[in-house]
């Protein structure tokens, strides 16, 4: 890192924020951004720079923009993780195309890498049956615990309801459970930094597997 670079790192401007490592890993949000920044410091990975692409629609635009940083040409690896939504194959499938028309590599499937340098590595977060999102998977660090059947029995009852219609019930489900927290108000991403999701547990081994990859 040069020293102009590096002054530019310590300002901490948001807007643009400068390349300070080598490895860059591009999330979907801000709230992503907290969570993988704890995911990182929980396996003590400091060489990595963590940014947001502001939503799925967002990631061709991001990248035509970020291949053009100054800093661009120093990078050995960029890393996608995005959630899979409805569709785990279709969500790589998008993520694949996009890096297709920038000219960029691309692993031919999620959790991998692929040749050359910069590396580009992809990771789709999806449950069991290949949909659903971060908060999916959140979910499962606490389904064997008392407190999932009180949620299950609240999100059930609320659902009932004529005037309630829960559309995204893993968000609803991360959510009610940290409403049951020291401290309720906080988001999935700054609840990771204050250790309300067991950040061992096996249902999150596939981001940490790929974090330590790269």
């Amino acid at each position: 890192m040069n020293t102009q670079t590096a002054r530019r790192c310590q300002t901490g401007r948001p807007d643009p924020i400068p390349i300070c490592a080598k490895i860059q890993l591009l999330v979907e949000g801000k709230d992503d951004v907290h969570f993988f920044e704890t995911m990182l410091a929980h396996i003590s990975r400091n060489d990595v720079q963590v940014r947001s692409f502001d939503g799925v629609s967002q990631l061709p635009k991001f990248l035509e923009a970020f291949m053009i940083m100054p800093e661009y040409n120093t990078l050995t690896s960029i890393a996608i993780v995005r959630d899979a939504d409805h569709s785990a194959q279709n969500a790589l499938k998008s993520v694949q195309n996009t890096l297709r028309k920038l000219g960029l590599p691309f692993p031919e499937q999620s959790g991998a890498k692929s040749e050359g340098e910069p590396c580009v590595a992809v990771l789709i977060m999806a449950g069991d049956d290949g949909t659903g999102m971060l908060e999916t998977l959140l979910c499962k660090t606490f389904e064997n615990q008392p407190i999932h059947q009180c949620i299950e029995s609240f999100l059930n009852c609320s659902d009932s309801l004529d005037d309630i219609k829960i559309k995204n019930r893993a968000k609803a489900r991360a959510h009610a459970f940290l409403a049951t927290r020291l401290e309720p108000h906080l988001s999935v991403g700054y609840a990771s930094r204050k250790k309300y999701w067991n950040l061992e547990h096996k249902a999150l081994k596939p981001i940490l597997d790929f974090l330590k990859s790269l």
